[in-house]
């Protein structure tokens, strides 16, 4: 997603230049620097300043490191049926659409905490 470490000072050096494509792999969260780039930002902002993209910008899908939900589901499904299961990552529709399926696939409680939502556990 292009927020922390090394990768921001590569794009620094690399965006400006047209010869140089950045390669986004899998999901772009919202308001993330790849997520910037991925929607076509033509200048992305980085330690302060902006900096032009005029570097090719691509996606492939298919490298990404996170599970799907489909297996996310299966393994869920082979543990202990907890009280209740927190829902804290990904964006608003996908959280709902998780939270429904571990509801009705696996009859457990969901929840979607809102931000400064306290549990006791």
């Amino acid at each position: 997603m292009s927020s922390g470490g090394r990768v921001v000072h590569h794009l620094k050096n690399l965006l400006p230049d047209t010869k140089n494509t950045v390669i986004l792999v899998g999901f772009q969260a919202s308001g993330t620097r790849g997520r910037q780039l991925e929607d076509g930002q033509r200048e992305v902002k980085i330690h302060g300043g902006w900096i032009p993209v005029n570097a090719h910008i691509c996606k492939v899908e298919s490298f990404s490191v996170h599970a799907d939900s489909d297996e996310l589901i299966l393994w869920l499904g082979q543990i202990f049926k907890p009280t209740n299961t927190f829902i804290v990552h990904g964006e608003a529709d996908s959280q709902a659409a998780m939270k429904s399926r571990i509801e009705k696939e696996l009859g457990w409680k969901a929840t979607i905490p809102k931000s400064s939502q306290v549990f006791t556990v």
